[in-house]
């Protein structure tokens, strides 16, 4: 297997290859409210900041953006969950926002389980390390109105204002990032969407979606009419084919 790293995926190097899979990942999503310039990305908090960090390429910078101690995280899915957390576990402050009527209703029933137990300031069972001192505030069925210096409007389900003093916001709500598979799709590929462009899930996930996808990939795949990778034809339909 080839591995190339800093190269763009670009239509014109992919013709050569019969089947692409595209695993482009999740993107941030910025909502169009006043003050929205005010929020920071979740990526630019969780960012490794050591002078030399194993986990980054050695050409990239790494510039981590400074948390104030009353934070507001916003979303609902791993990436803001776990922001919070580590906001939290740093003894800051943390509300976490999210316009649903649950706390997390996509994770996994245990994760979401042991991060509630953590939030409230205690550990899950079995787990060990630091707990959170100063507990996570959640609050459902509201948005962001707007975002000021120094504080924010939530609204809630019920249409009622609520200004909350914060020094940060950070945002945590994600969507797949389809841009280059939507691409590909237009110009004609064969090419099957993997992982978290596909579906905002974990890393088990966008694992499962590699592997399903990595054994489909003999003389009998194709697409079907959802444009999905598939295989396993019955014996009359591949007499159809030929």
């Amino acid at each position: 297997m080839e591995v190339k790293l800093n190269t763009v995926a670009t239509i014109s190097e992919l013709k050569k290859y019969d089947v692409v899979l595209t695993g482009t990942g999740a993107k941030t999503v910025v909502p169009d409210i006043l003050g929205s310039e005010k929020l920071v990305d979740f990526k630019e908090v969780l960012t490794c900041t050591k002078t030399k960090c194993e986990y980054w390429p050695k050409e990239r910078k790494i510039n981590p953006v400074e948390v104030g101690q009353r934070v507001l995280v916003w979303g609902n899915h791993y990436a803001a969950t776990d922001t919070a957390e580590a906001m939290a576990l740093k003894g800051k402050e943390v509300i976490l926002v999210t316009e649903d009527r649950d706390f997390a209703p996509n994770l996994e029933a245990i994760h979401k389980e042991v991060m509630l137990m953590r939030f409230k300031g205690g550990n899950g069972q079995g787990l060990k390390g630091n707990p959170i001192k100063i507990p996570v505030q959640i609050k459902t069925s509201t948005i962001v109105h707007e975002i000021k210096d120094g504080e924010v409007v939530l609204i809630n389900s019920d249409f009622e204002k609520e200004v909350v003093k914060v020094d940060t916001v950070i945002i945590g709500k994600t969507e797949p990032n389809t841009e280059l598979y939507d691409s590909l799709v237009t110009a004609g590929f064969k090419v099957a969407n993997i992982g978290d462009s596909k579906l905002v899930r974990n890393v088990r996930g966008a694992m499962t979606d590699g592997a399903e996808a990595g054994l489909m990939i003999d003389d009998d795949i194709f697409m079907n009419a959802n444009n999905v990778l598939s295989n396993a034809l019955p014996a009359d339909v591949k007499k159809m084919m030929i």
